[in-house]
């Protein structure tokens, strides 16, 4: 008489329930090792970046707070500017600023850095904007470095003059945000921010820092 093939029994409550455990324990110990994982490498790719953008202004016209606007030279009668600098006149410009945006490549080995099409230059100081532009597309390839010229200007831009005299002496640092709507790396895209800190007749910025939207 031919032996009867084992009966496979029903999973009761305690292996459901072993079964349950195990899978919580695992998904408490795996989610955050990989979570630690991901902030540290976004960490150290920001500390240690393969790719450096920088910028710097090559040129600027419109703020020369003498030449440019028409402002009381002495303040009215009982007023002092000095101590109290948000009171002073504000005052309409039409700054140009001439930017050269470089993408340095060279410690790269394994994939293209990029500015993508239609991203745009704001440049603000103090917190007031002051002028705006388009960025052409740019890429430096594995091992390479490249860069591309950029004008970013405003129109009628209301500045405060205590703003103005600070930028008129021509060694500020402004900020320049460079949005990018489509930034791609590591085979990932979306957008992106570049915050830069040029300063005016100072050459190339410190490296900029780059934020994922």
């Amino acid at each position: 008489m031919a032996a009867k093939p084992p009966q496979l029994r029903p999973w009761g409550l305690k292996e459901c329930a072993v079964l349950t455990l195990i899978f919580v324990v695992s998904a408490v110990i795996t989610v955050p090792v990989v979570t630690g994982i991901y902030f540290l490498a976004t960490f150290l790719d920001r500390q240690f970046p393969d790719t450096v953008f920088t910028v710097a202004i090559t040129g600027v016209t419109g703020l020369d707070l003498a030449r440019d606007v028409d402002l009381p030279t002495t303040p009215p009668a009982g007023v002092d500017y000095s101590s109290s600098p948000t009171r002073a006149p504000t005052a309409a410009l039409s700054p140009v600023f001439n930017l050269t945006f470089q993408i340095d490549n060279t410690r790269n080995a394994y994939h293209d850095a990029c500015v993508p099409g239609l991203s745009r230059a704001d440049v603000s100081y103090g917190g007031a904007f002051i002028a705006s532009g388009s960025v052409p597309p740019l890429c430096a390839g594995e091992r390479r470095s490249d860069r591309v010229a950029a004008r970013a200007s405003g129109e009628n831009v209301a500045v405060p003059r205590f703003l103005r005299d600070q930028l008129a002496v021509g060694d500020a640092s402004v900020d320049v945000k460079v949005i990018m709507p489509t930034y791609c790396q590591y085979g990932s895209c979306g957008g992106a921010v570049l915050s830069c800190k040029p300063k005016i007749g100072g050459g190339t910025s410190p490296a900029c820092r780059l934020d994922y939207l």
